[in-house]
């Protein structure tokens, strides 16, 4: 697992080819990866006026990929309470 993770982010980073990939990425549900994509490009060239979209999505990325994550976690412990 831990050859893995930098493995997926070697990859990740050479397919990031700009907005619509990270676009892309944030439609389909991969949240993470889009999340990893926009900060990628965002490191390259921060002042770059065509970044702007990057940061809108970046911000749309993490509230979606925290409300997936809070919805997780609850049912884990509705499951627990279950349980018991």
């Amino acid at each position: 697992m831990k050859k893995l993770l930098p493995l997926l982010s070697i990859l990740l980073f050479i397919t990031s080819c700009g907005v619509k990939q990270t676009r892309n990425l944030l439609t389909s549900g991969n949240y993470n990866e889009a999340i990893e994509n926009a900060v990628s490009n965002l490191r390259s060239n921060k002042d770059k006026k065509g970044n702007q979209d990057y940061v809108y999505l970046l911000e749309e990325a993490f509230f979606k990929a925290k409300e997936r994550d809070l919805n997780s976690l609850n049912l884990l412990e509705q499951d627990k309470i279950r349980r018991t």
